[in-house]
């Protein structure tokens, strides 16, 4: 499936999403899989899936992955 993410990630986040109740079910373990590889952090661990993605938010997001891709972790925090 494309956009998947190819490897395992840590069983569990540092501290647990406060709004997963917002996140659509199909999404949810993608999710906590961006969030697990810091790949995507809010603050006061919120997750925030019904708020906008800034051009800025979303380079950070690519630079990261890249980052994982090359180093095999993430190496971008």
């Amino acid at each position: 499936m494309p956009g998947k993410v190819p490897f395992n990630p840590p069983a569990t986040l540092s501290a647990p999403l406060k709004d997963t109740d917002l996140i659509s079910a199909w999404a949810k373990s993608d999710v906590q899989t961006i969030a697990a590889l810091q790949l995507m952090r809010g603050s006061d661990n919120l997750f925030a899936p019904r708020e906008s993605v800034t051009r800025e938010m979303a380079v950070v997001v690519a630079m990261r992955a890249h980052a994982y891709k090359q180093d095999g972790q993430n190496s971008a925090k």
